[in-house]
């Protein structure tokens, strides 16, 4: 398989696999299923922090207040995600495609 083609499908193979995973984080519903699934997107979210904090809920659990840069998080973190999952199925096929033909 040429370059090009292996290049092309190991994007198509990364942006299905986080696709999916977004789907299914999504669908769960549950806060830390999901941020396992999008474990890219919940390691920005830890390392820009909460927002300002706007207060205390009836449990007292503490409520920020989300800003712009918290609105990007998750787009960033899809593309990233891409990135990565194609990057990595990239050279899982390259592997595959060396040893089906023998090189």
């Amino acid at each position: 398989m040429s370059q090009s083609k292996l290049a092309l499908v190991s994007l198509a193979c990364g942006i299905f696999i986080t696709v999916a995973l977004t789907c299914a984080a999504f669908l769960i519903g549950d806060k830390r299923i999901s941020g396992v699934l999008l474990w890219q997107v919940a390691l920005i979210v830890h390392l820009l922090g909460p927002g300002p904090l706007l207060g205390y809920d009836v449990q007292g659990n503490p409520r920020y207040e989300g800003t712009p840069i918290h609105m990007l998080i998750l787009p960033v973190g899809l593309f990233i995600g891409v990135a990565i999952y194609s990057t990595v199925s990239y050279f899982i096929l390259r592997a595959a495609f060396k040893r089906r033909v023998g090189h």
